[in-house]
């Protein structure tokens, strides 16, 4: 199948196949020159490289790398073939910055970027996507590798160098190919945000002092008056947000609050659909909702670790009305405060229940370290969610009084599990945390014989994060319970387990926990050598 029939086929795999396979001569068979422009540009189009968000997330995150640089590669050689192809090719190709990569190259690759935008202005207007890591941290004294000399061996662009000083002024120092100097790393992602007026997609990670929001302050004095955090308000395009704090942020001088502010801001945001936010800080707690919150266009809301109070994460949610997938992982103390009633928070979705398709509540175990949780605290019936497809609770949202090591033919939920699950339900995930499960578990017999209730359901995963009994849980599950297995096998349902959490993914192609999986680290893609083409990730 040629190019012409492949881009008609809309089968972008064979496309990257094909184009990765031309050298920078272009291979005489492939006849893209002879292609209608409009196909060339929606061949580009399908191979945009940050586009791994939608790949099948079930995927290892290393093939989702591999596809990303197949797709990258693919575009070079393109735009090394002709004029024509390099003009179509190349903004598509800019349209990505990935910054995940450990040490220095992140340092060396946002040079590159910022170069080539200020050499070719018109390319800025075309990046979409930011994705940044955690910088490394070197202590002062510590002396250079090899590696990082060569990397840094250009010395920094003249007109790089002008426009920084025109934005910081003399005062400022920079220096990147020398890593003591902490801020050089977070003044490039400063440039680069501010030639960005079109980024729709922005991840960023914190952990050092000061942050990304001291140098746009520098920039445009205003945004952290009072201790205000950066609004975000001038992406107007955005539409994706994913903040982490790798290591709690603790406030310098300009006092960074995570809470009511940020809440409050995200709300000016137009086209905002997904926002995630991990580990929120401390001040983030003294969130008080002073009035009703409005997210017109949210649909995808995450917390990981969070330590709002539940009446807080609620308000929140009854202010979503489009709101498709909500997840929330609370730190293992703020389940045990007096506050912490799952009714609250059924009352809150109720507001979504005709939108909802994905929920996830569960609390960081490690956190609460093993700490029993207050009881009972139900979520409720959920049967009115008519729409809701992937539903992932803790045990303790289900049972009354449950123990550790109890055996299951004492433990029962007050009610039948399946008059309180949602028709739709397609994918049913508990988080057994205190009793590993056993052919003895009542829950899951009534379950079977309930089936007729929920005829959409066709997996149902048991997540248990720190037990070592689920340790080759893929190959055992059928010795640790082999009559429920072969019981709901019968009955066309399949049982499985996972270990990491971050396997439960959304319904629209958004992986619901990019975090889970480490930093993102993958190779440069704005420079045309190959030593810079490489990709790694983390599972």
């Amino acid at each position: 199948m040629n190019l012409y029939n492949q881009a008609q086929s809309h089968d972008p795999e064979a496309i990257m196949q094909s184009l990765s396979s031309m050298n920078t001569y272009c291979d005489p068979d492939a006849h893209i020159k002879n292609l209608p422009e409009e196909i060339i540009v929606g061949i580009f189009t399908k191979l945009e490289p940050m586009r791994r968000f939608n790949i099948d997330t079930q995927k290892r995150e290393v093939h989702r790398f591999d596809n990303v640089l197949a797709c990258i590669t693919a575009l070079q050689n393109l735009c090394l073939t002709s004029k024509q192809l390099s003009r179509i090719a190349q903004p598509i190709l800019y349209s990505s910055l990935i910054l995940g990569y450990p040490g220095s190259v992140h340092h060396l690759r946002a040079l590159i970027y910022l170069r080539t935008i200020l050499a070719k202005p018109e390319l800025a207007k075309h990046l979409k996507y930011v994705e940044d890591s955690i910088d490394a941290w070197v202590e002062w004294g510590e002396p250079y590798s090899p590696v990082q000399e060569r990397y840094f061996s250009n010395e920094f662009s003249s007109h790089l160098m002008d426009v920084a000083t025109q934005i910081w002024g003399t005062k400022v120092q920079f220096r990147p190919g020398i890593l003591m100097e902490r801020f050089s790393y977070q003044q490039l992602l400063a440039l680069i945000l501010i030639h960005a007026p079109n980024l729709n997609h922005l991840f960023l990670v914190f952990g050092e002092q000061p942050s990304l929001f001291y140098w746009l302050e520098s920039v445009a004095p205003g945004y952290l008056a009072h201790g205000n955090p950066f609004s975000f308000q001038q992406f107007t395009n955005l539409e994706i947000l994913c903040v982490s704090n790798k290591q709690q942020v603790i406030s310098h001088k300009h006092k960074l609050y995570w809470g009511e502010r940020l809440i409050t801001n995200l709300q000016g945001l137009p086209k905002l659909r997904h926002y995630q936010h991990k580990e929120p800080c401390q001040e983030f707690t003294t969130l008080s909702i002073a009035k009703p919150l409005s997210f017109h266009g949210l649909e995808v809301l995450e917390f990981r670790d969070c330590r709002l109070a539940l009446p807080q994460v609620a308000a929140i949610v009854h202010g979503c009305k489009r709101l498709k997938e909500f997840s929330c992982q609370w730190e293992g103390a703020i389940c045990g405060r007096e506050d912490f009633r799952l009714s609250d928070m059924l009352d809150a979705l109720q507001a979504v229940q005709n939108t909802l398709v994905y929920l996830s509540l569960s609390d960081n175990k490690a956190a609460r370290a093993g700490s029993p949780m207050r009881s009972p605290n139900l979520i409720g019936d959920l049967s009115s969610f008519g729409r809701m497809r992937s539903l992932h609770l803790g045990d303790y949202m289900i049972f009354d009084g449950l123990e550790a090591n109890a055996p299951w033919t004492e433990v029962s939920p007050p009610h039948r599990l399946s008059l309180q699950l949602p028709p739709p339900l397609e994918v049913l995930s508990l988080s057994i945390d205190l009793t590993p499960i056993d052919d003895d578990c009542k829950l899951f017999w009534d379950l079977a014989d309930d089936l007729s209730l929920l005829p959409f359901l066709r997996r149902v995963y048991i997540f248990h994060p720190h037990q070592p009994w689920l340790e080759y849980a893929e190959y055992r599950i059928s010795e640790m319970m082999p009559k429920l297995v072969a019981r709901f096998a019968a009955l066309g349902v399949t049982i499985e387990t996972r270990r990491d959490e971050a396997f439960y993914t959304s319904h629209d192609g958004y992986q619901c926990t990019p975090w889970e999986y480490g930093d993102y680290q993958s190779g440069g893609i704005l420079d045309n050598s190959s030593e810079y083409m490489r990709t790694r990730g983390n599972d």
